[in-house]
């Protein structure tokens, strides 16, 4: 199957507690858990990862690349969306 631009983007919010820190389109975000280094791209695989104290990289449609430090996230991946809950305590 080829993939259409559309399918390549990724909708990606990052939530704090009480607040929305980031919320846009993407090509990629990319970490670090317990397995080692993964990269999140357009038509990715269902996914739920923790990430503890490694950075998450947004590239975003634009080329903008955005880096966010938590001490713990939850991310989510599904249907082109990423969603990533940080602080976790």
């Amino acid at each position: 199957m080829i993939e259409t631009e559309k399918e390549k983007i990724l909708h990606v919010r990052i939530n704090k507690a009480t607040e929305v820190v980031w919320e846009g389109e993407a090509l990629s975000v990319s970490s670090r858990n317990a397995k080692g280094a993964f990269d999140i791209l357009g038509m990715h695989s269902n996914f739920i990862s923790l990430v503890r104290n490694d950075p998450i990289k947004i590239i975003q449609v634009n080329g903008t690349v955005d880096t966010y430090n938590f001490k713990q996230s939850v991310l989510f991946v599904n249907n082109n969306r990423v969603k990533i809950f940080s602080n976790i305590e």
